[in-house]
Parts: C-alpha cells; structure tokens; sequence
C-alpha cells in the first residue's frame, strides 16, 4: 500500500459490540473507516486502493489515537483488534447498496468517532437517503447467514464429526472420473440454466437477486406441502437436498438427457466434496474457537453470539423500513447481551427469525422508504469530496 493511509483517512469509528453498546471486558476493539486517497490511485496504473483490512494497519496511524491501543500494552499483532478501512467511492457504491456493515459506520453514534474530517459532513447530512427498501433483503440476508452458522454450529455440537470423509465412504473410486475443471464447468452450466429458466438476472440488481431466491424457496415449498401433505419437505438441514438451489440442479440434470448413472455418480461426487468442505470448516471452527465462548456453546448447544447477531439485523431491518432510522447503539442493547449470554433458548431463536421472515415482507411492502436511491446525487457529491479533497494535492 503506497499511500500515507492516516492522512487519507477522513472517518474512523468504533465498530462491533463497543459500537452496539453491549460490549463486555473480554469484547475486542474494532474500528471501521473511510478513506480518500491521492488522486493517482483514481486515474494511475498501478497504485489503486479500495479496501485495506488487516492488523497490520495500526502501523499507518499514530499511537495513542485507538482506544485500548494493543501498540501501547505490548500485545503481539495477532492480538491486535480488526481494522477495515474502505475508499469513498467504493463504500458509497457498497452503502448504496444497503450493505448492513457500510450502513452502520455512517450512523455510528457520535460518541464512537475517533476521526471525522469536516469534508466526511458533506456524506454525512446525506446519509438518511441512502436508506431505501432494499434494506429488507440485504438485513435479512446477513441475518439468515447468521443463523446458517447457528444450525452448523449446533450440529457439530450435537454430532461431532468423527473422521475426514474418504471418497470410499461414498463409493467411489480413488480418483474422480471426472476433472475439477469439468466438474466446475458442468456446474457453471446448470446455474446459468437454471437463472434462465427463473428469469434474465444478468441485469437485475443484488437485492433483487436475493428477493427472487428467497420468494423460489416458498413458493416450492408451499407447492411440496399442497401436493404431499403426509410427507416432510425434501429441502432442508435434515432432507435430501441441502437448498433450492441443488433440488434445481437435480431436475435440470434430468431434464438435459443425461443418464442415471452419470447423475448418480454426479451426486455422489457432490455429497463427498461437501463433506469435505464440512469437515475442513468443522476443523478450522475448533482450532479457532474461543475457550470461553466454546464453554457456553456446549453447555447451550448453540452459538448464542450469532444468534445475538441475528437478532439485531432482523429488528434493525424493522427499524429502517418503519421509521427510516438506523439505530447502531442498541435500544435494546441490555436484552441482545441478555440473548449473547444464553437468555433464550434455540427453539426462541429459530421462532423469532421464522417469524419476521415472513412479517418483514409486508413492513417493506407498507413502508415509505424509496425502491432506490438518488445514486446521481451521490455521484456527484463523491466527485466533489474526491476532487476537493485533494485540492493541490498532485501526488
């Protein structure tokens, strides 16, 4: 990174449960920022920023200017809380968007800045229209990866895996018949397959994306219970098909000629790379787990601070699209530590998120917000800071 970062850097605040207004004395410090950078990273070759993220970055800044500074008490670097740093244009394409980890650093409570150069005001007075209803499919989307990690978590608690899968465990030979880069290809082929037989996605928004799986998921699903009412719906945690998405690429498979036994052997190619990946994630969340919070894990059977996380991006997703607010520190922030302390129980959780999984889709439909935002406004306002920022700056 050629770039003198902490003179860049317009905005930095507080991030995570410090931001949130939970956080308790074993909580990290975390700090989001954005910066501009020299006008050469904009229209140069070679010295492009858009992102810089790492523990390395404390480097860049003064001492003493983070709270807790891990530089200060001696810890080692791989102690030392994250940092993300995001250039302007990038982080306002990305807030645009909705993105629940962008929108919070541009509402984080004043109390929490750490830097706020007078030209990020010129972002700020804008902020409130960034907010549109895409909110409810970027929230959610982040919640539901939450409570992905929940139900994994919970059932390698309650079922631990025991062994690494070889593919003798599937049948199957020593060596796959089929290359990895035909294997990808094949795969490639059937979801472009499949995002034409649903619809042209290729010019749709992210949002919209998200809205389209999400609405193809229920739909089959009440297709399933109106059709087998006596029989359990093949596409869940437990089921034949671990999503939509793989039920599709069964029927496509069929539906394109090939024979059973290619399928077959297909599949069971499929089955043991997945437990492959399972049994790599399994082994990295038990080297990296925190002692303490592995403890409560097993004594509750899941993962209470996802959990805790879910709950807040599902009730911030509620807050924006009802009153147009985005409230980082917690309101409720007593009873999300009650919640990341073991308050209440899985069944709780999975009740809740089931709840206003359905509940939110009418809020968005009810509520004020705009389907998008004024991005020309916003591209205009980013030249302006980009420029005027750099005024006399020709490095």
């Amino acid at each position: 990174m050629n770039i003198d970062l902490n003179q860049s850097t317009i905005f930095l605040v507080k991030s995570g449960s410090h931001a949130y207004g939970f956080a308790t004395e074993e909580s990290d410090h975390d700090y989001r920022g954005i910066a501009i950078p020299p006008l050469r990273c904009y229209i140069g070759l070679i010295d492009k920023f858009e992102h810089a993220v790492g523990k390395n970055i404390y480097e860049h800044f003064p001492i003493g200017l983070f709270e807790d500074d891990p530089r200060v008490s001696g810890a080692s670097q791989d102690k030392f809380p994250d940092i993300q740093i995001y250039e302007l244009t990038k982080f306002v394409m990305l807030a645009l968007q909705n993105n629940p980890s962008i929108i919070e650093i541009l509402f984080t409570d004043e109390s929490d800045w750490i830097r706020c150069h007078p030209i990020m005001n010129r972002l700020l007075e804008k902020r409130d229209l960034i907010l549109t209803k895409q909110a409810k499919a970027r929230f959610c989307g982040y919640a539901f990866q939450q409570l992905k990690r929940v139900k994994n978590h919970r059932r390698w608690i309650l079922n631990p895996i025991e062994k690494m899968p070889e593919r003798s465990d599937f049948d199957l030979p020593e060596r796959s018949l089929i290359p990895n880069d035909q294997f990808g290809a094949l795969d490639s082929l059937i979801d472009k397959q499949i995002e034409g037989f649903i619809l042209n996605q290729d010019d749709l928004p992210e949002h919209v994306k998200i809205e389209l799986a999400t609405g193809l998921s229920k739909m089959m699903r009440a297709v399933w219970v109106a059709l087998n009412p006596e029989r359990p719906y093949p596409i869940d945690d437990d089921g034949g098909y671990a999503s939509t998405q793989e039920a599709l690429k069964q029927g496509i498979l069929y539906q394109q000629g090939f024979s059973y036994n290619f399928i077959e052997l297909i599949n069971k190619e499929k089955k043991y790379r997945n437990a492959l990946s399972d049994w790599n994630s399994y082994q990295k969340w038990l080297k990296e787990r925190n002692p303490k919070r592995a403890k409560m894990e097993q004594k509750l059977t899941y993962d209470p601070k996802h959990c805790t996380h879910l709950i807040r991006l599902i009730r911030m997703a509620k807050e924006i699209l009802e009153d147009g607010k985005v409230y980082v520190k917690r309101p409720d922030a007593e009873e999300l530590l009650a919640i990341r302390n073991g308050a209440w129980s899985y069944e709780q959780i999975i009740e809740y998120a089931e709840k206003y999984d359905n509940e939110l889709e009418e809020i968005k439909n009810k509520s004020k917000l705009p389907l998008k935002p004024p991005v020309k406004e916003f591209d205009i306002l980013v030249r302006e800071m980009v420029l005027e920022f750099n005024k006399g700056n020709k490095k």
